[in-house]
Order: structure tokens, then sequence, then C-alpha cells
């Protein structure tokens, strides 16, 4: 997995987080459970299009239902906190989800 960099987002709570950052087409191994934010690049940073949680990122991504979506709006980046714990996981995505605003959420 070459990973691109770190980057730190930070929730409505305002508890910041520190994500992976790797490119659309890196192969993730199974079984890494996440948090993960599908992001576009641009001049300002990152533009988020949807922010999950998963207990196995690889299926969670190759098989998401709004691919197509993230497709056609030129996704480019996935950014993933890694956590085991599935109550702390969605409480995060409700956090970054609110300060985010992912448009494809």
């Amino acid at each position: 997995m070459p990973q691109l960099g770190v980057t730190t987002l930070v929730g409505s709570s305002g508890k910041s987080y520190e994500f992976n950052v790797y490119s659309k087409g890196t192969i993730f191994n199974d079984f890494i459970p996440v948090v993960y934010a599908i992001a576009q690049q641009n001049q300002e940073g990152h533009q988020y299009l949807f922010v999950g949680e998963s207990d196995n990122v690889r299926p969670a991504l190759d098989g998401h239902e709004k691919l197509a979506d993230f497709e056609a709006a030129g996704y480019d980046t996935i950014l993933f906190h890694r956590d085991a714990r599935a109550d702390v996981r969605q409480a995060v995505v409700t956090d970054l989800a609110e300060a985010l605003s992912p448009s494809h959420q």
C-alpha cells in the first residue's frame, strides 16, 4: 500500500483524528477495521464525498453502493483511520460527517 501521506481531520466535536492518505487505485488488505473518507483533491485540499466505517475496508470500498457516484464526482483519494471497535468507528463517522458535510453522504 503506497501511502501518499498523513492528514488530520477535525470533527464537529473539535476532536482530531489522524488519517492515512492513499490514491484511488490502492489495493487494501482484507480485515482492516477503519473509518474511511472518499475524497477528491483540489487546490484547497480535499473535497469530501463520503465518510463511512467498516470492519473490513477492502470489500466496503470495492462493493460500495455509491461507487458510481464517487466515480462520476471524480474521486481520487481514500483516507483511513484504523480502529477495531465498531461503536468508536460509528461515533467518529458521525463526528466527521457533521463537520465535513460530505456531498454524497
